[in-house]
């Protein structure tokens, strides 16, 4: 809505009074075109001009005032200020005549004359002003520093060196727009200061106006060409602007200037580091920190390349000698924890967050990755709640939204799992990830206006796609939701063909390690342990891939007393090499089991599909185990794997035959194991947990834990069918080898 006069007058006031004074130009300005004449927005925009020392703009200002309303003692007052402060004494005297005449009193002017008269005739500060003012400054006294300096801008506004230091000590202090104006001073009234020209250069930087940070920049070099901090600050301002080459040779010139500026070398390496020349890099922040051991900063970034480039070890090691140069270096923290995070050390990760949000509670990131933290570590209600404190603390955190989405999606909430998606498209039209994500989830969850936004964005990425298997599976998706089961088939087909001939050969090597797992357990003679009270039971949901595993251990965890551990969670991953280390094992696998028997919970279950190659390994050493069989007609279980896009290390799920081979495998491991330990393995029918979940649940509950009951059932199996939609078509590529 439009502002009236009186509006914009009363706003530009107020905002002069909150020492806005760019607002309060604006909105004088915006009376001034509608009222050229307007006394009193001529004499306030006259006032600003005098504040900044431009009396040259402000005098014509107060003669418009003065013409307009000759009845305002204020405006006699301001108009002889000014003429006074542009040492015009001969015209301020006639003003203050006219004023006598217009029945003011005069005592109030002349004594702005007198005054004026004191200023010129003692044109500096005193030396021992100047010692005092800079001996508060260099001591880090910046109270005392500003109090003085304010008091001899105003005694001797025409004195460069208090204005200069009350522009520097404004800023350090975080009051950059009020420093903007003593730094513009201090420019102006000595233009050949370099150091005035950098002090105005940094404060631009300070509040975003780039543009005229790099000029004023290179008008301190012009004056002062082997100025090295000007050098490297200006390549920090081009850094900004996206302009690293021009950047780097700032950098270059710094360090050229003066060789051992830590500093200078520590922001060459972030601008290498932009331009992804991470070995050079790394060079440059070693060459920082052999300068400057101390240099918490350079050591943190050291630890970012290497991390980049996959050194994880050192990258740990860069991190804390950072924090322990440095304690409270927030960006340290996290990076510390994202670097454990892929080293599989996810508890000391979470740690890592902890501490960096604890310092800077307001820190997106570090609670964006503690929430991933959380998700792979299982703890999805918790991950939930960390990626919601991220969108709290950054609304347009896209890969926050998308995250959420997934870990909604785990809980088996479909529809805020939708949402979550959706919110992620919004904020970014082109988001393939979040795309790929919704289309992933039940068909018959999304409606027409989110396959739209799906649509959009693979249509965006389709003329830069780094993975074209990622884009067929999910465009094959896309058109599933839509209903044209035939096209998306065909897609599906372009998708694994792709994924095969990445790790077909592979296959071969990791078929011959399964046939061997099963020669193994063929000839294995169990050594079960017995059951011991007050242990906690273990129980492993064995299945290949999409035969309803995560479904049933979804309900399960609808009671109180379950912790599902989930996929990512490899038992038989730990006990690799420890085959013969029962003690070690149980350390490895159950480090937490006293834990979580504390906080209530009686089962812990897998659902890792390779748990079954290790079976033996896990019934013979671990006590109180379980096996959940789950059977679903293979003639669905083989297409719904083939339409999954899953890692590339799964490499049977790219091949009709492959997947075959897989399943034919899968089967008679299940089958001798139900022979070798009867009575601790249970057989479940993926239609059971379908259409009769709650029988199935007591069933499993009166069998390997006393007083189980489920607390509720949701709707989370009703989004799933007994019969594969692709089971004809898989059917005839499987018989004629299409692939």
């Amino acid at each position: 809505m439009e502002l009236t006069i009186e509006q914009a007058l009363q706003q530009g006031v107020a905002a002069h009074n909150e020492g806005k004074l760019q607002d309060a130009e604006r909105l004088y300005r915006v009376v001034l075109r509608s009222q050229p004449l307007h006394p009193d927005a001529n004499h306030n925009l006259g006032v600003l001009a005098v504040s900044v020392h431009k009396t040259d703009t402000a005098l014509p200002l107060f003669k418009t005032a003065l013409e307009a309303n000759p009845k305002i003692e204020q405006f006699w007052m301001s108009y002889i200020n000014a003429l006074v402060k542009d040492n015009q004494f001969k015209d301020a005297k006639k003003a203050i005549k006219k004023a006598k005449k217009k029945g003011f009193n005069t005592k109030k002017l002349e004594a702005l004359l007198s005054q004026s008269k004191v200023n010129v005739d003692t044109k500096e500060p005193s030396q021992e002003q100047l010692s005092s003012l800079l001996g508060h400054y260099e001591n880090g006294r910046y109270v005392e520093a500003e109090k003085l300096s304010t008091s001899i801008t105003n005694e001797f506004p025409r004195h460069q060196f208090g204005w200069k230091v009350l522009g520097i000590v404004l800023k350090q202090s975080g009051r950059v727009s009020e420093s903007l104006v003593a730094s513009q001073t201090a420019v102006q009234l000595v233009p050949k200061d370099a150091n005035a020209h950098y002090n105005l250069a940094n404060t631009f930087t300070e509040l975003g106006r780039l543009a005229e940070a790099e000029a004023s920049f290179k008008q301190s070099i012009a004056l002062k060409a082997d100025f090295a901090e000007a050098h490297s600050n200006l390549g920090n301002t081009l850094q900004e602007l996206g302009r690293l080459k021009e950047a780097q040779k700032s950098y270059m010139q710094a360090i050229a200037l003066k060789p051992d500026y830590a500093e200078a070398h520590s922001n060459l390496g972030n601008t290498l580091k932009k331009a992804g020349k991470l070995e050079e890099a790394k060079v440059s922040y070693r060459q920082s920190i052999a300068l400057a051991p101390d240099y918490a900063e350079a050591h943190s970034n050291l630890g970012i390349t290497l991390q980049e480039l996959g050194i994880l070890d050192e990258a740990e090691v860069s991190y804390k000698q950072a924090i322990v140069l440095k304690p409270d270096l927030v960006e340290a923290h996290n990076n510390l924890g994202f670097t454990l995070q892929e080293l599989g050390r996810l508890g000391e990760a979470e740690a890592s967050f902890k501490r960096s949000i604890a310092l800077n509670p307001d820190f997106a990131d570090a609670h964006y990755n503690l929430a991933n933290t959380f998700k792979e570590l299982g703890r999805l209600e918790e991950a939930e709640a960390s990626f919601k404190q991220s969108i709290a603390l950054q609304a347009d955190f896209v890969e926050a939204h998308s995250n959420l989405g997934n870990t909604l999606q785990e809980l088996g909430r479909l529809r805020e799992a939708q949402e979550s998606y959706a919110q992620a498209l919004a904020l970014e039209p082109e988001s393939a990830t979040a795309a790929q994500n919704m289309v992933k989830l039940p068909v018959g969850q999304l409606d027409l206006k989110i396959l739209d936004l799906c649509d959009k964005a693979f249509f965006g990425q389709s003329g830069s796609v780094n993975n074209q298997a990622s884009y067929y599976f999910s465009q094959a998706n896309l058109l599933k939701h839509k209903g044209l089961i035939d096209q998306s088939f065909d897609e599906f087909c372009k998708a694994n063909k792709f994924r095969w001939k990445e790790v077909g050969e592979q296959f071969k090597k990791r078929n011959r390690a399964y046939t061997e797992n099963l020669y193994r357990i063929r000839q294995w003679t169990p050594n079960v342990p017995e059951l011991v009270e007050g242990r906690l039971t273990k129980l492993f949901l064995l299945g290949p891939s999409r035969s309803g595993k995560s479904s049933l251990e979804h309900l399960l965890s609808m009671s109180s007393l379950v912790k599902p551990l989930y996929e990512g969670i490899s038992y038989s991953g730990l006990l690799k090499g420890f085959v013969n280390g029962k003690e070690r094992c149980e350390k490895l696998v159950f480090q937490g089991e006293d834990e979580l028997l504390l906080q209530g919970y009686k089962v812990a279950t897998s659902t890792n599909p390779d748990n079954i190659f290790n079976a033996d390994y896990l019934i013979d050493m671990l006590p109180n185990t379980y096996f959940l069989i789950i059977k679903r007609d293979l003639r669905d279980v083989a297409p719904e794997i083939f339409i999954n896009e899953y890692a590339k290390e799964q490499f049977y799920s790219y091949n009709p035959n492959g997947i075959s081979t897989y399943l034919g495998l899968y089967n008679k491991l299940c089958a001798v194991l139900a022979l070798k330990v009867p009575d601790r393995c249970i057989t479940i029918r993926f239609e059971d947990i379908i259409n009769s979940a709650e029988d199935t649940i007591e069933r499993i509950g009166g069998l390997v834990c006393r007083n189980f009951e489920v607390d509720r059932l949701d709707k989370y199996t009703t989004n799933f069918r007994s019969e594969s939609l692709f089971r004809d078509h898989f059917s005839g590529i499987n018989k004629s080898s299409k692939l």
